[in-house]
């Protein structure tokens, strides 16, 4: 549905990036460090591309066995566009500075640092003689979640699983794949609790060497594989002393027509490797914090632990809390939810209190904002999958 990147062309681009690796390298296992690029085009239902961008990031992951680390910053030419387009038309458009996504092998730890943006808006309330206390002027949202695949960023999952699915892939016991994009799903945008995935009948393809990462898979409408949903591509690879890593890749997400069952490009995503190596440090768990942050902590909404109703709140700086301390935190206790006698006026009365203590991250806790209308409009025009 696409055509393909000309092989001459990619064969010298690989070529040459293969020869820096194997000089730069050397011996490092299945621990390693990569680094790269993801830029995505949105396709219009007559199958011309949109001419805004979507959220493109310049990534850093990081992997050691079955954990991981991910750093997420806008491109430089999407950054641009929203900066004029933020001139042109006075809105504003609250991105973070920087994101970054830490697996532990059971949990996910999501920062997004929003000092920019968070820094104007207090300077702005201080101006107008309402500054915010200092013990609640965070700087940065966070969320905790009991999974590994992210819906925070627009390709944070795609990301993951080019680079960093080789355990999730190793423990599959059936065909059903959390799905890894948020086009077309509602119920899969944000972070999302337990028991809230969304899945897809898939199939795929593995490399044969270690981490054994997808060579392909393909996301289907229905459980009979009948119908395309999205499909990751690898289209080059390099193998240094057993490992093999993916150099460019492709993602496509399809629409159906509910008419004619017919499918048109909704998405493509070109991931592409700038540099690969090893990396000289311990993850350490669970992972810092550098600012005052506002957490929100979704590790104890699941049928086997109800409690409570939403999430736990926190605020902290210097590192997220651990499973046990926000289990033993005063939040937890505030918000424990008892099923045999729920006081929903009691819960109401604190979902108030956290939003006036969070209104400037609460959207940061789920993810980067885009308030651009242009972007919205789209999501909201695109079919549901």
């Amino acid at each position: 549905m696409r055509s393909a990147i000309k092989g001459s062309k990619r064969a010298a681009w690989v070529g040459a990036l293969i020869v820096w690796q194997i000089a730069c390298v050397g011996s490092y296992g299945e621990q390693y460090q990569v680094k790269g690029t993801v830029v995505g085009t949105a396709y219009e239902a007559n199958g011309q591309p949109r001419q805004q961008p979507l959220e493109n990031h310049d990534f850093t992951i990081e992997v050691s066995d079955c954990k991981w680390e991910m750093t997420l910053k806008l491109t430089r030419g999407t950054a641009d566009y929203f900066r004029r387009l933020s001139a042109d038309t006075g809105r504003t458009f609250a991105f973070p500075d920087y994101e970054t996504y830490s697996f532990d092998g059971t949990d996910l730890y999501c920062f997004h640092d929003f000092e920019t943006s968070f820094g104007d808006y207090s300077a702005k309330m201080r101006d107008g003689g309402r500054p915010i206390p200092p013990a609640n002027d965070n700087r940065a949202g966070g969320t905790v979640v009991a999974g590994e695949i992210s819906h925070s960023a627009e390709d944070d999952g795609l990301i993951w699983l080019a680079y960093a699915s080789g355990c999730y892939f190793k423990h599959r016991s059936d065909k059903m794949l959390e799905v890894t994009w948020r086009w077309g799903f509602a119920e899969a945008r944000g972070m999302l609790r337990p028991g809230q995935s969304v899945k897809r009948f898939a199939t795929w393809e593995l490399q044969p060497n270690p981490p054994h990462l997808p060579k392909r898979v393909t996301y289907y409408f229905g459980a009979a594989g009948s119908f395309t949903n999205a499909e990751l591509t690898v289209l080059a690879v390099t193998n240094i002393n057993g490992v093999t890593l993916p150099m460019e890749s492709t993602f496509d997400v399809y629409r159906k027509d509910v008419s004619t069952s017919e499918l048109s490009l909704l998405i493509h995503y070109d991931i592409k490797t700038t540099q690969i190596g090893k990396f000289n440090r311990r993850f350490v768990y669970p992972p810092s914090v550098p600012v005052l942050t506002m957490v929100a902590d979704l590790r104890f909404n699941s049928p086997s632990d109800p409690s409570p109703a939403t999430d736990v709140p926190y605020l902290i700086e210097g590192r997220f809390l651990t499973r046990d301390e926000a289990r033993n935190s005063t939040n937890y206790a505030q918000y424990k939810f008892n099923p045999n006698a729920p006081d929903y006026a009691y819960l109401a009365r604190k979902k108030r209190e956290k939003i006036r203590l969070a209104i400037i991250c609460t959207a940061a806790a789920l993810g980067s904002i885009v308030s651009a209308g242009v972007i919205k409009n789209f999501r909201a025009s695109q079919k549901t999958a």
